[in-house]
């Protein structure tokens, strides 16, 4: 799962950026064709393209809420996960996927906040799929989830 933009362009120093840059140009002409073809995808929809050079099958490009602009940020941020992970279990379509913490980036929405949503999502799908791998861009990140993690599993 990829944090887009509604132009599914890729920014530097981001970590839309760095899977645009290991899909190569295939996945960068792949987004710009789906937004031609279907228009800018909006916050809490989704576009899935081939992964190209990842290594991964397919890559779902999804547009979390802007923080704090949106008044139901919230739930916004729980529809995003929830259409993605609906989505990616419809028969047969995956049975593994990343999901980074969606919105915390340039989009500003607070770390902790974001990443209980993204764990109780994970935790919720968890038996859809052989594997959910849950992303974080530092070490300091990774560090907070598995707190969040310890507190919502007692």
């Amino acid at each position: 799962m990829n944090a887009a933009n509604e132009e599914l362009l890729w920014e530097d120093k981001t970590v839309n950026g760095m899977i645009h840059v290991g899909g190569g140009p295939e996945l960068t002409e792949a987004c710009t064709a789906w937004v031609e073809k279907y228009g800018k995808v909006r916050t809490s929809d989704y576009a899935v393209t081939l992964g190209f050079n990842l290594p991964c099958r397919y890559v779902i490009h999804t547009v979390g809420p802007v923080y704090p602009c949106n008044r139901g940020a919230e739930r916004e941020l729980f529809n995003t996960y929830e259409n993605v992970l609906v989505a990616a279990t419809s028969p047969t379509f995956l049975y593994s996927i990343a999901l980074p913490a969606i919105s915390t980036g340039v989009f500003s929405y607070p770390f902790a906040d974001a990443t209980r949503i993204q764990i109780l999502m994970a935790m919720k799908y968890e038996d859809r799929f052989s594997e959910i791998r849950l992303v974080y861009y530092t070490d300091e990140d990774l560090a907070t989830a598995q707190h969040i993690y310890t507190n919502l599993k007692e």
